[in-house]
């Protein structure tokens, strides 16, 4: 699967600004990995943000992940909450 970064945002960097979050349902802290369906959606999202017109990828808006919240009977539906109010919602 190939991932368009904008200019000068790279896999490593979008990780950085996607952030850590560690929840105490999970052992592992939510991390950027452009293989999860909701990244490659917090991806978009921002690279929507940088218009043709801008010089690179520091005029988007890139909110950093602040929580991840399961619900639904089974917990199959994780809610990933950021920074600026996006809500992306990812069934497993």
């Amino acid at each position: 699967m190939a991932v368009t970064y904008p200019k000068g945002l790279s896999k490593e960097l979008a990780g950085r600004l996607y952030g850590r979050v560690k929840v105490d349902w999970s052992t592992e802290p939510f991390t950027y990995d452009e293989s999860r369906s909701e990244c490659r959606e917090w991806l978009q999202w921002g690279s929507d943000s940088v218009t043709e017109d801008d010089d690179d990828y520091t005029q988007g808006m890139w909110p950093t992940l602040v929580n991840v919240i399961r619900r639904g009977t089974d917990n199959k539906v994780r809610v990933f909450q950021f920074s600026n109010g996006l809500v992306i919602e990812q069934t497993t």
